[in-house]
């Protein structure tokens, strides 16, 4: 649980510190640590302790943590791709700049995306520039980051089986398997 704790506290640092430098963030490496420590950690160290608890082999607690870690990535990654696919997103709500679209779109068209910046007017804080997110959000759902968070979406889902499948059948593996399934894009 300290762990957990301690992860979250650091996640929020980071991303609140990530408009310093932006244009270094917008690759899935940091989007990953980013979001373990936002969205992961809790399943990833719950879905172990639990089969901890229970004295399951450490095969077991290592496929309980990687399927927990690949669920929070995988809802995380959903809630920002779905922002994007809104036509009616609200541009003045806080938009994580760092978001799996945005990565992707960066990542895909080499675009460091820093002509989004605006000058003068309100700043965020201390030498942090306020972006154009109206901008923002139009460019990457015309732009090829969409297709490709899809596709890492995907991928954490399909992790996030692997792992189940180490488990013997049960009710509840049925379930998180059906739970899994039925969240779509």
């Amino acid at each position: 649980m300290v762990s957990v704790l301690v992860n979250t506290t650091q996640g929020q640092f980071v991303s609140e510190q990530e408009l310093v430098e932006v244009t270094s963030k917008l690759n899935l490496e940091y989007w990953l640590e980013k979001n373990f420590l936002l969205s992961a950690c809790l399943p990833a160290f719950g879905c172990k302790s639990v089969l901890k608890l229970a004295a399951a082999d450490e095969g077991l607690q290592t496929a309980a943590y990687q399927f927990g870690q690949n669920l929070g990535y995988f809802l995380k990654a959903h809630q920002e791709i779905n922002w994007y696919l809104n036509p009616r997103a609200n541009s003045r709500d806080y938009l994580d700049f760092c978001a799996l679209p945005v990565v992707m779109h960066s990542v895909e068209t080499g675009e460091p995306l820093e002509h989004l910046a605006l000058t003068g007017g309100e700043q965020q804080g201390p030498k942090l520039p306020k972006y154009d997110y109206s901008a923002l959000h139009q460019l990457v759902r015309s732009g090829p980051g969409l297709v490709k968070s899809k596709t890492v979406l995907e991928m954490f889902r399909a992790n996030a089986f692997t792992n189940l499948n180490h488990f013997p059948d049960s009710a509840a593996r049925d379930c998180l398997k059906k739970l899994l399934s039925a969240i779509n894009i």
